[in-house]
C-alpha cells in the first residue's frame, strides 16, 4: 500500500482483506491524500460507466498499471505498461477526463472514503 507494488500470491494462499485490515487501508488512503501523497479520485456512476473491477494506477506518470478481476473476484490480471508514450497520452487523458464533471473532486473523494469508516 505504501509503495503503490503488487505482489501477487498463489491463487489457494490469497484471502479477502479483513474488516480489520480494509480500515487500516481506508486511513492510510485518507492520509496519503490529506498529505498530499495521493490524489485518489471516484468516478461518478452517473456519467460514466466503468467495471468496479478495473484499477488503474499511473506512478510517478512513468508506468501505467492496469487490474482487473473477474465477476467472482476468484482471479485478476496485472498489465504494466512503461512505455513513455503511451503513458504520457494516458496521463493527458486523465487530465482532462478528471477535471470533467464525471469525476468527483479530491475533496468529494476524501469524504466519501471517510463516510467508509
Amino acid at each position: 500500500m505504501t509503495t503503490g507494488e503488487i505482489f501477487e500470491l498463489p491463487r489457494n494462499s490469497y484471502t479477502f482483506p479483513t474488516l480489520a485490515e480494509r480500515k487500516i487501508m481506508l486511513q492510510i488512503m485518507i492520509s496519503l491524500c490529506e498529505n498530499g501523497m495521493a490524489d485518489y479520485r471516484i468516478i461518478k456512476n452517473d456519467y460514466f460507466a466503468v467495471s468496479k473491477n478495473l484499477c488503474i494506477n499511473i506512478s510517478d506518470n512513468t508506468s501505467l498499471n492496469i487490474i482487473a478481476r473477474n465477476n467472482c473476484f476468484s482471479d485478476f490480471s496485472y498489465l504494466k505498461i512503461s512505455e513513455t508514450s503511451l503513458v504520457q497520452a494516458f496521463w493527458d487523458y486523465f487530465q482532462h477526463f478528471i477535471d470533467s464533471d464525471a469525476v468527483c473532486s479530491h475533496e468529494e473523494t476524501i469524504e466519501i472514503l471517510r463516510s467508509y469508516l
